[in-house]
């Protein structure tokens, strides 16, 4: 029983698990690039592409974090499509292939999840958040 951890607080119990101090990874994020399907019209399911779980220091409230979205087509016959990402500040809209920055602004715990939809053929999306 190594890891039960009794009257023991958050950040020792946080740091012995990781071996990192608490806060010095705000966000966890496993994949570097995701696969979005964009049917022909109607938006294909919303996917998940970064996670942050708040953080951690002076002022939090005031804390921006802004996320590098960027989507390609990886389909052999490419066209225009339409990307959603929301869980950020705002609702984002962009036609793609192409980048957009999405801010988080606050001491807040959030997923931004993506959406596409093709205007022709469907197609496989490539998409990375960092």
């Amino acid at each position: 029983m190594q890891n039960l951890f009794i009257d023991t607080s958050l950040d020792k119990v946080f740091t012995k698990s990781t071996g990192r101090a608490r806060g010095s990874h705000p966000k966890i994020q496993s994949k570097s690039s995701y696969q979005v399907w964009a049917p022909p019209l109607f938006w294909g399911p919303w996917v998940e592409i970064y996670a942050q779980f708040g953080v951690i220091g002076p002022n939090p409230e005031k804390h921006v974090t802004k996320v590098y979205v960027s989507f390609d087509s990886n389909t052999q016959t490419p066209s225009a499509f339409e990307v959603e990402i929301e869980g950020g500040d705002t609702l984002v809209s962009d036609s793609g292939p192409g980048s957009t920055i999405v801010t988080i602004t606050g001491n807040v715990a959030t997923a931004l999840r993506l959406r596409a939809k093709s205007y022709s053929f469907a197609q496989n999306i490539i998409v990375s958040a960092s």
